[in-house]
């Protein structure tokens, strides 16, 4: 294993560690040391790849989510299955346990840095969405009733009010991506142009 190839394989410890402890413990009670410890590495190893606990979280959040939104513009073809298939394949990446979800959601809602890295990325998770929308109305793609804007944060609600309720659910074998799947398929049957004729 070359050096790139085990830095890589330390961080990812690192995340799966801190991941599993904010599930079991929660978000505030979990420290460094006890990251380093379940990864099997030394405590100071943690800050060659994150400055703090929050960084670890904020790598599950919306870090490269926004860029593959902009990547929909511009491309031929129909809008709104690229776009949903997109948003099943956030879902499907992001490591989300129900238990993992429960910690991300507190940290997001928390007041020191992940949930100022959350709040930014929404900002730019609805401009991108916004963008993609825009371009839909622009083609009749999508419906131009409402603005672009309110659409990108209609779904982006979707998205978090799915994440929160399905957390929260004692429905053990139901995946998020499930869930989503039929939100969206409604979502997306409502921003469809009305047909003329």
């Amino acid at each position: 294993m070359n050096r790139e190839q085990k830095k890589l394989e330390t961080r990812s410890r690192l995340i799966e560690a801190a991941l599993h402890l904010f599930a079991e413990q929660g978000f505030e009670a979990t420290t460094v040391a006890q990251i380093t410890e379940r990864a099997g590495v030394a405590k100071g190893t943690f800050f060659n790849y994150f400055d703090n606990k929050e960084d670890v979280l904020c790598e599950q959040t919306q870090d490269w989510a926004h860029e593959e939104i902009l990547k929909v513009i511009g491309k031929p073809g129909p809008l709104i299955p690229r776009l949903r298939g997109l948003l099943q394949l956030i879902a499907q990446r992001i490591y989300f346990t129900k238990p993992i979800s429960k910690a991300l959601i507190q940290g997001w809602l928390g007041t020191g840095k992940a949930a100022r890295i959350f709040e930014e990325g929404n900002r730019e998770m609805l401009s991108a969405i916004a963008a993609v929308m825009r371009e839909g109305q622009e083609r009749g793609d999508i419906s131009a009733k409402l603005p672009p804007e309110l659409l990108a944060e209609l779904a982006l609600q979707t998205f978090y009010g799915v994440l929160l309720l399905w957390a929260s659910s004692d429905e053990p074998d139901e995946t998020l991506a499930e869930r989503l799947s039929v939100s969206f398929d409604f979502f997306f049957q409502g921003l469809s142009p009305e047909t003329k004729g």
